[in-house]
């Protein structure tokens, strides 16, 4: 909506801009060629009167000027609606598969960087612990243990909540509701977010994005066309709290694999709970009763280290100091 708002801003800004360009200039260029001729009028007479001699001419060129001006102003608004009416469904659904596009790319970015960076720490911490004979045995075994589950949650398309910064609640359910614009659109999905616009949470906005992909994006998925879901998003006890309600159908594997869905990241109900728990944050999903589903996620508000994130961050310290 607010896209919407800002698009027709922009136009009615250009076409008044013209419409100042096409009523003004009319009059600027003939007071420009009366102010030349005044010097050879005869006899000479004072100027407001030589100007207002000429108010004829210039009540003329007002109402040329206002009947071109409604033109203009009118006529491109015309345009515009006749076009929306022939092709707005065309432009609908290119601009929700661009709108798709932008957000899948974005995302496969993030991942992209946040992989190689990962199997540097990888790569740099088995040369440490075969290098180093300072680190115990023990020590040794533990940094290997982190490195495996790193190298498994990366070959499932999952990562730790890591790299914390503060996050817009609402902004980030919005950058994932963009990834299913087109199949909303298409199915027309009525998709119904409740909650505050300044609501932040400390999180890794990867880890995020991939969390919010597999709560939001399997029930849109998976809902059958004119369907409903609603998102209720609430604050409590130190935690923002993401409440979904929706009435999916029951996918087998097979059926999975014709979602239009980066399915690369689509975690299986027990791995996405674990990787919840293991960062901090609560999951809950069970079916209410037959063909409606409910699923929660809560965010700590603040940033809260747990012991596999101590761990990790010691892995990664202790790398980079031998460096």
């Amino acid at each position: 909506m607010l896209k919407f708002i800002i698009e027709v801003e922009e136009g009615l800004k250009a076409d008044l801009v013209r419409v100042f360009s096409i009523f003004f200039l009319p009059f600027a260029l003939y007071y420009v060629y009366l102010d030349m001729q005044y010097t050879n009028t005869t006899p000479p007479l004072p100027y407001g009167e030589y100007i207002l001699s000429y108010m004829g001419d210039f009540k003329l060129i007002a109402f040329t000027a206002l009947t071109g001006s409604v033109g203009v102003l009118v006529g491109p608004i015309l345009a515009r609606m006749r076009l929306n009416f022939m092709f707005g469904k065309q432009i609908k659904t290119l601009t929700g598969k661009l709108s798709s596009a932008e957000a899948d790319t974005s995302f496969h970015l993030m991942y992209i960087q946040r992989y190689k960076q990962m199997s540097k720490v990888i790569t740099d911490t088995m040369e440490y612990v075969e290098q180093s004979d300072s680190i115990t045995f023990e020590a040794q075994q533990e940094l290997m243990m982190i490195i495996k589950g790193i190298a498994e949650e990366l070959s499932k398309g999952l990562c730790s909540n890591l790299q914390k910064e503060t996050l817009n609640l609402r902004q980030t359910l919005d950058q994932t509701q963009s990834h299913f614009t087109d199949y909303i659109q298409h199915h027309n999905i009525g998709l119904q977010i409740t909650c505050p616009e300044d609501l932040t949470v400390v999180a890794d906005p990867l880890f995020t994005r991939l969390v919010f992909l597999n709560i939001l994006g399997l029930p849109i998925c998976s809902t059958q066309t004119n369907g409903s879901i609603s998102v209720f998003v609430f604050q409590k006890e130190g935690y923002a709290h993401i409440e979904i309600q929706d009435s999916r159908h029951v996918l087998t594997r097979e059926g999975q694999q014709h979602l239009k869905f980066p399915r690369e990241f689509l975690a299986k109900t027990h791995e996405l709970k674990q990787l919840c728990f293991q960062n901090d944050w609560g999951y809950a999903f069970k079916e209410q009763k037959k063909g409606k589903f409910y699923t929660k996620v809560s965010v700590p508000l603040e940033d809260y280290h747990t012991v596999e994130n101590n761990v990790v961050n010691f892995a990664t310290a202790g790398v980079s100091s031998r460096h």
